[in-house]
């Protein structure tokens, strides 16, 4: 009966504490115009897209073990131009868990 609890608990946690292999960071243009440019920023590292038209999708794929991963909170922000002028910012944070999800979505409008 031990042994089956060992093997029980040991199953749980490599279960639970399983982090995804790669993340995906789907960016929508959902405006009438063209952007020029995005920068999107996981834990710091910095991806770039440029000339994303209108009502495209553009995807990034990362890999996890790439980013500075934390066990306490995880962030991703974005920043760009649309129609060579207008700045855009969004902010994603989450505190106590340090663990990325498997994809995440940024839509501009």
């Amino acid at each position: 009966m031990r042994y089956l609890f060992i093997y029980l608990l040991s199953f749980v946690l490599q279960t639970s504490c399983k982090i995804h292999s790669t993340i995906e960071i789907a960016i929508e243009n959902k405006t009438k115009n063209e952007v020029d440019t995005i920068k999107v920023f996981l834990q710091r590292k910095e991806f770039q897209l440029t000339n994303l038209t209108a009502g495209s999708i553009s995807k990034i794929n990362v890999a996890v073990d790439s980013l500075d991963t934390n066990p306490h909170d995880f962030t991703i922000q974005a920043t760009g131009i649309v129609n060579h002028n207008k700045k855009i910012n969004g902010f994603y944070y989450t505190d106590l868990s340090g663990k990325p999800g498997e994809g995440y979505s940024i839509n501009i409008y």
